[in-house]
């Protein structure tokens, strides 16, 4: 029997001889033979190689004048099986090692080998670098070239860097027709690592564990590498409080030694010590890589020893080999196979324990995520509420005295009863702590303090909780508008509805109000009074509730000629505006009377009359100015003809009308801005000429004050809160927020006015010439001396917004005078595209021929932080002596389209001819450059890529 097989049966291992007609020794049918450790299955670096007959060639095809048609032919199988991996195969098999399944954190890293054949009769098979995804890594890479008929293979195998699934796509390049970059999927994952049920030893006072370890590592006949691994895993507990655990390890080479127990090679054999720091019973990768202790054991029988103080708690013992070392160089695949035993000693020692529990739920010590069950998230409260309080249970979980030292808490958390200092074995103390209601928000904090264990101190977890807005009491708020965006009405306001001309005994005139509740009660209405010559053929609801609407539509009535004026009156249970009204008019004209065009203007969803003024508030000289939105409708019975817009010195016509043909109901904007680049007070007319027969042109009288320092402001603008990305680019689809703000009258006196609402994006707390709009809007706003009120910002980021950190300021302009408050803090950046060549390791040069197509895979990256998405580039290829720009003997280019996400990388290729005689036959570097747009690295040198040619 083979020695390394009759020893190596423990081992995490599974071996499989499986060339056709090669039987090893102690093998079974079909030469195949397969061991298995207790521990964990299928770590196995490599399952051997095969050597199988050449395929059958491709027939030659011949061409319509009996040339031949030669073409490279490229076909891939896996050593594991001897099956075709097809190109472009995207579902990972562990029947052809696509798939390297589940490894152990404990185990060796498997490998998987793939034979690459040139099926061509006549024709070379040029391969390029072998790339991998992240998280495997190439054992054995590819030779430049495959002549017909001949093979070669390649090794690739799965890290051990990280315990999560890892795939991805192993690729390479050819100049076979249709395989230019041959590719498949494969897979592998990291897993923890469980002890076999007889390597369990809990609560026990000592144990002893006999196996064996092993390792092998070289390459078969075929040069294929070979590793393989064996290791063992116990596990065992110290029940409570501390324990002086003593290790003893021995080990020496299986049957005495070489040749059964070692083989051309030597070795220690290792115990590491960890902790199972969650408690799962299995051995995680954070937790191997964390080792309390190591032992080393030589192979010739001495006795090792250790001692060690471990707390409560489960642990792992890993054995396995350590200090591999080749002593005979001519063995292929040199190897050893040791025994060993480990003994432990448990003995109790008088130790403090710390346990903190709330209402019987534990509380990790360390721990980062608050929960309501474990109390240490104190929940959603209101502002100036009575303080929430967690009582928290302390435990000695030990045998000795537990020492507390003083509670450290940060955040609007209290200390409202310390614990006590010391704490019997057994016994349990107290710790309560208060959670502060004076500030809104989510809050976060912790909680500290030192004790007497030594693996937990201090002991320490974090605190959170809410506490919001004392709901304001519930009121009805009742807001009148016009329908079809006809803006919002203002209670007793002076501009008129206008209903228009009508011809008697012909359908009159209609317009539609929508009655709103904005407010937090429900709004009671009672029946709509209108005046006589109009009618109403739909009435009100009774009741709405908060945020519901209703409509009511008033006709006027064409059985009699002449003028219809008066007051529409909605009763409701508004408290400052009950009842509302407006004024309404409209005429009743001849039969064959012509139609007449009638102008509406509305500034902040508020009718004007010609004449009226709009004040534009006041501004900082050089910040930004106020808009205004003006909408232009056409009430009349013809369509409206939009002529100049005019406006006064000071003032900018930021968008004129988008249409200048209204017909009856239709409507359009225009955008006027206060320049603030002087200071002083700007007043003047604005006038937009129109057909409207008696209001022509409509004059609105502009006025803004332009300050050299802001005025005292009526209104406080406080606790800005925003939803923002964190990063955006600017000008993006997706780069949008909004922003929550409180609005004070800090005056002794009610206010009722316009107030301009403006989001900025600024450099800095204030707002400047440089800073960026992102909205600005005009509200009425009623409030009482000291009240406040809610109110919220939508908004985009525009593609002027500069890069940089930026704040999002909120001002509020009113009565010539406004008040700024930051809120949330973004970072913008410009949208660039930043493509880079990958790092590898130098290619062999491939042979090309002149006058014949070559295909290059151009392996990029997209650092930048937009796609490409199909687009357009240049690449520069120039064919260099020696690789520098000095030795440059040709030059040509090529196109081609990009596809690459952010962060995204993937081969891009690139063909080219060169022409005959175009640079002498040689060796030679391809310097390939590229420019494509947003790229911040055109011209740059994106990859060398060594070539011979003849």
């Amino acid at each position: 029997m083979n020695p390394l097989v009759r020893h190596l049966r423990p081992f995490t291992t599974e071996w499989l001889f499986d060339r056709p007609g090669d039987v090893g020794p102690d093998t079974g049918p079909a030469g195949e033979q397969t061991m298995r450790n207790r521990l964990m299955t299928d770590v196995a670096r490599s399952r051997g190689s095969v050597r199988r007959p050449a395929p059958a060639m491709r027939p030659v095809v011949e061409g319509l004048e009996g040339r031949r048609l030669l073409a490279a032919s490229v076909e891939v199988t896996s050593l594991l099986n001897n099956s075709v991996v097809p190109d472009g195969d995207d579902t990972p098999s562990q029947a052809d090692g696509t798939d390297l399944g589940q490894t152990p954190v404990a185990g060796a890293s498997p490998f998987r080998s793939f034979r690459v054949t040139n099926t061509s009769a006549a024709d070379d098979l040029e391969l390029g670098t072998l790339m991998v995804p992240a998280g495997f890594q190439v054992e054995k890479g590819l030779p430049p070239l495959l002549g017909p008929g001949s093979s070669d293979v390649f090794t690739i195998s799965r890290a051990q860097d990280a315990q999560e699934l890892r795939e991805g796509v192993v690729q390479f390049t050819t100049n076979a027709p249709n395989a230019e970059v041959y590719d498949f999927a494969v897979r592998g994952e990291v897993v923890p690592a469980v002890a076999d049920s007889d390597n369990v030893f809990e609560d026990v006072p000592s144990f002893t564990d006999e196996g064996a370890v092993g390792f092998r590592s070289g390459t078969d006949g075929d040069g294929v590498p070979v590793e393989e691994a064996g290791t063992e895993l116990v596990r065992f507990n110290v029940p409570a409080g501390e324990a002086q655990v003593g290790f003893t390890l021995s080990a020496a080479f299986a049957a005495g030694g070489s040749p059964n127990g070692a083989f051309g090679a030597t070795a220690d054999v290792e115990l590491l010590v960890a902790r199972d720091e969650d408690e799962d019973g299995q051995l995680d990768l954070d937790e191997l890589q964390a080792p309390l202790t190591t032992l080393l054991a030589p192979p010739d029988g001495s006795r090792q020893e250790r001692t060690v103080t471990l707390g409560a708690g489960t642990y792992f013992g890993v054995l396995r080999t350590a200090n591999f070392a080749v002593t005979d160089g001519a063995v292929e695949q040199p190897f050893v196979n040791i025994d060993y035993t480990l003994a432990a000693e448990l003995e109790a020692v008088a130790a403090p324990g710390v346990a903190v529990t709330f209402a019987g739920t534990s509380v990790p010590d360390g721990d980062g995520s608050p929960s309501r069950d474990e109390g240490t998230d104190f929940g959603t409260v209101q502002v100036g509420q009575a303080r929430p309080e967690r009582r928290f249970t302390i435990t000695n979980s030990g045998s000795a005295d537990l020492e507390l030292g003083a509670v450290t808490v940060t955040g609007p958390f209290q200390v409202v009863s310390a614990p006590a200092a010391t704490v019997a074995p057994g016994a349990s103390t107290d710790l309560v702590i208060a959670m502060a209601t004076s500030s809104l928000g989510d809050l976060a904090g912790g909680v500290s303090f030192s004790t007497n264990v030594e693996t937990r101190n201090p002991f320490n977890f974090e605190l959170a909780g809410t506490v919001t807005e004392t709901p304001p009491p519930t009121a009805p708020e009742i807001t009148v508008s016009l329908d079809n965006g006809g803006g919002a009405l203002a209670d007793g306001q002076a501009a008129v509805v206008q209903f228009g001309n009508s011809v008697q005994g012909q359908p009159g005139a209609t317009r539609r109000f929508i009655v709103r509740n904005d407010g937090n009660g429900p709004l009671q209405l009672g029946a709509v009074a209108v005046p006589a010559g109009f009618t109403i053929s739909e009435p009100l609801a009774a009741t709405l509730a908060p945020g519901e609407s209703d409509g009511f539509t008033v006709t006027l009535d064409t059985g009699a000629l002449g003028e219809r004026t008066g007051a529409v009156v909605i009763p409701n249970g508004d408290a400052d505006e009950d009842p509302f009204d407006f004024n309404v008019r409209g005429v009743v004209a001849l039969p064959g009377a012509t139609p007449e065009a009638d102008i509406a203007v509305v500034v902040d969803d508020v009718a004007l009359s010609s004449g009226q003024t709009v004040d534009f508030g006041a501004a900082a000289v050089g910040t930004p100015g106020p808009q205004r939105v003006v909408t232009l409708r056409n009430d009349g019975s013809a369509s409206l003809s939009l002529g100049t817009v005019s406006v006064p010195t000071g003032y900018t016509l930021v968008a004129g009308p988008a249409l200048t043909t209204l017909a009856p109901g239709g409507s359009t904007t225009i955008t006027i801005a206060l320049d603030s680049g002087t200071v002083g007070t700007f007043t003047g007319q604005a006038a937009v000429v129109s057909n409207d027969p008696d209001e022509n042109p409509f004059a609105l009288n502009l006025t803004g004050v332009v300050a050299a320092e802001a005025q005292p402001s009526p209104l406080d603008v406080s606790d800005v809160t925003g939803k923002v990305p964190a990063v955006v680019i600017a000008g993006d689809r997706r780069a949008r927020g909004s922003v929550a703000f409180r609005v004070t009258n800090t005056t002794g006196a009610p206010f009722a006015g316009p107030v301009t609402f403006t989001a900025l994006a600024s450099g800095d707390a204030a707002p400047g010439a440089s800073d960026v709009q992102l909205v600005s809007v005009t509200r009425n706003v009623k409030l009482k001396a000291g009240a406040s009120r809610a109110m919220r910002l939508k908004f985009a980021f525009p593609p002027t917004v500069p890069q940089g950190d930026r704040n999002v300021l909120v001002t509020a302009a009113a009565d010539r005078s406004s008040d700024t408050a930051a809120g949330p803090r973004v970072s913008v950046q410009a949208p660039f595209v930043r493509l880079t060549g990958l790092p590898a390791g130098a290619p062999a040069a491939r042979p090309l021929a002149f006058g014949r197509r070559a295909a290059f895979a151009v392996p990029l990256q997209n650092v930048g932080n937009v796609p490409t998405s199909r687009t357009p580039a240049t690449y520069t290829l120039a064919v260099s002596r020696d690789g520098t720009d000095a030795g440059q003997v040709y030059q040509t280019t090529a196109t081609g389209r990009l596809n690459l996400r952010p962060g995204a990388s993937r081969p891009q290729r690139v063909s080219v001819t060169f022409p005959p005689g175009s640079f002498p036959a040689g060796t030679y570097t391809l310097i390939v450059r590229l420019n494509a747009e947003l790229n911040q690295t055109n011209g740059d040198t994106v990859a060398l890529i060594p070539f011979t040619i003849a």
